[in-house]
């Protein structure tokens, strides 16, 4: 059998939480959060190139 990861992101972090909270909590197995979401991911240098990283990190119109 194949292993199964299911990975959630959202910008910030918050909403991928909460999901991931209520997926373990109905009983899935394997349920990652990306912690600090999409924005720690571009601030820590994962997004590679410069220009789509800075959209990415401006996506989301509650980004501070």
């Amino acid at each position: 059998m194949a292993f199964q990861l299911n990975l959630f992101a959202c910008n910030s972090g918050g909403r991928s939480l909460k999901a991931s909270a209520e997926l373990l909590a109905a009983g899935y197995k394997n349920v990652k959060n990306m912690a600090g979401g999409y924005s720690a991911w571009v601030d820590n240098g994962f997004a590679g190139d410069a220009a789509p990283a800075e959209e990415l990190k401006t996506a989301c119109k509650f980004r501070r």
